[in-house]
């Protein structure tokens, strides 16, 4: 009778995820003929001349990569689009079909995220379809420059869930999968920074823990034991990639980021695009139009307008 149940279940996960990689593929699909962006071109031109770079070693010279130089610091990022312009060269084709898997991917990983809090498979399926379809519309699913975000988003996924999967099981092994996982979703995308400290969150969930002599003190022990190695790791990375000196001269100062009117000038440029984006333009869907199309899509309207004629 058990093996039924579970024969029944997944028979389910089976027709549920081709079902749902069908339609996506169906909605996704005019997406695979779309050029790539204007970042795009900049990173392919960077890689056309790699041996150019000083150095032996010119893999240091991609994990430092930043057109913005030292802005931003996400070293595997450039790792994915080399390793696929190695395979596919200037097809871009490949990159936009690569970038669809990852999406793909990470659905698959969200639904047996979801898995671990619900053991509804029916109410799980449906947000999970809801999330896919609305998300499918967004620039990181249809243009394959974003395929970092999409990589880093299923390595911390993988983290949580081997996290997860350590405290029902008490084994080891998923504490160095969660470490190296959700290491590498940090090292994908800056953004992930703080998305680790999650774990304290499900820690808390007793649902996720069945070994009797897992007591709360050990949990804060591991807990401590993961964050102190990921993030000591992370920074270590961090100081080594500075080091480097890839670049010549660079445009930016570390005293630009100590200027108070720097910080205050950051913080009303995230509100006003949560105001903007999050809440006027869902509010009020024709305030961004007329549409600009070019190598990318960008909102007018009146707003934007006046921001920028004051500038």
């Amino acid at each position: 009778m058990r093996n039924f149940i579970l024969y029944k279940k997944e028979k389910f996960d089976c027709i549920y995820l081709t079902a749902l990689f069908i339609l996506l593929l169906g909605i996704c699909l005019p997406s695979f003929s779309y050029p790539p962006i204007s970042d795009t071109w900049e990173m392919l031109y960077f890689f056309h001349h790699l041996d150019e770079l000083p150095g032996q070693i010119k893999c240091l010279h991609i994990i430092n990569h930043d057109p913005a130089e030292h802005i931003r610091y996400q070293p595997l990022s450039r790792i994915f689009f080399y390793i696929f312009h190695l395979v596919f060269g200037s097809n871009f084709t490949f990159f936009n079909i690569c970038n669809f898997l990852f999406y793909f991917y990470s659905i698959f990983l969200l639904y047996r995220f979801a898995l671990y809090f619900s053991k509804n498979k029916i109410l799980a399926a449906l947000f999970i379809s809801l999330y896919a379809v609305l998300f499918s519309h967004f620039d990181i699913t249809l243009w394959s420059y974003h395929i970092y975000i999409l990589a880093g988003f299923c390595m911390l996924l993988l983290g949580f869930m081997s996290y997860m999967q350590y405290l029902k099981t008490k084994k080891i092994i998923f504490i160095v999968s969660a470490v190296a996982s959700l290491l590498g979703g940090m090292l994908c995308y800056e953004a992930f920074f703080f998305w680790p400290l999650g774990i304290m969150i499900l820690s808390g969930e007793k649902g996720f823990i069945t070994g009797q002599d897992l007591k709360r003190d050990k949990i804060i022990r591991v807990n401590g034991f993961i964050l102190c190695t990921i993030y000591v790791i992370y920074f270590l990375f961090y100081f080594f990639t500075r080091s480097l000196h890839t670049y010549g001269v660079s445009l930016r100062h570390v005293s630009d980021f100590l200027k108070f009117g720097n910080f205050i000038g950051a913080g009303f440029l995230v509100l006003f695009n949560i105001l903007y984006n999050n809440i006027l333009v869902n509010l009020f869907p024709f305030l961004p139009f007329p549409l600009k199309v070019t190598e990318n899509i960008y909102m007018a309207g009146p707003i934007i307008n006046y921001i920028e004629k004051g500038h």
